[in-house]
């Protein structure tokens, strides 16, 4: 029985060149996957292949900006939140922080003031579609939760970035597709973001202003599927 596969096809200047951004469209090998073998190669409609260069790694570019100055965010007192293991609480805010191989972050039983509002959160399925009628990229019509699994591509968080303020940060434990033991360090970023002003008014008669800030909690995970990031900011 042949488990057969058709890869894709690119082109590198260099080991190190941007993998995207010289498809060789109308070439596609037919591989089987057991035996890891070119069956065939299947030829369609010859289409020229941009050679335009696209690396957007740090050692690649030329020159950063320099009109931006650092940024930080200080809590001399810590956050808001309080965790006990992956149960959050953060005003009258409680949930559980979970995780699963295929859809990434997840959040169960999450209150309001003792209220249940949702048992549980999770992106059931993303799926991409190209519909381009061009013989090979029909085929494309990705599942990129339940074929590629969120979870196990899902990367590994650093503060300043992807994550920045006073951070708590969630390992996400999980098996291999050979049933390994797979770690994602730092996963899942929980902290709080100031989001301008909430309330404001004036008395102008004892010309007496009021004004309250405006906070949030924010949990996030980040997947990479092939050319894709996909950012979950709850």
């Amino acid at each position: 029985t042949h488990r057969l596969a058709r890869p894709l096809c690119f082109v590198r200047s260099d080991p190190t060149d941007n993998g995207y951004t010289h498809p060789i469209e109308g070439l596609r090998p037919v591989v089987d996957l057991n035996t890891m073998e070119v069956i065939r190669i299947e030829i369609y409609n010859h289409y020229p292949i941009p050679y335009v260069n696209f690396n957007y790694t740090s050692d690649r570019i030329k020159k950063f900006r320099d009109d931006i100055r650092p940024f930080e965010i200080i809590q001399p007192e810590g956050p808001s939140f309080q965790t006990d293991g992956n149960q959050v609480s953060w005003q009258k805010w409680s949930f559980i922080v979970g995780f699963t191989m295929r859809e990434g972050l997840v959040l169960h039983n999450l209150t309001y003031d003792n209220r249940s509002i949702f048992y549980r959160g999770a992106l059931s399925e993303m799926v991409v579609p190209y519909g381009d009628p061009a013989e090979q990229q029909a085929r494309k019509n990705a599942f990129d939760c339940g074929e590629y699994g969120l979870g196990c591509s899902t990367n590994s968080l650093e503060l300043g970035c992807d994550c920045l303020g006073c951070i708590k940060y969630f390992d996400a434990n999980m098996c291999s597709s050979r049933g390994d033991l797979l770690v994602i360090k730092n996963a899942i970023c929980l902290h709080e973001e100031d989001v301008g002003i909430l309330w404001k008014h004036t008395d102008r008669r004892l010309n007496n202003p009021e004004v309250r800030r405006s906070r949030r909690l924010v949990i996030s995970s980040i997947a990479t599927i092939e050319n894709y990031e996909y950012g979950f900011f709850w």
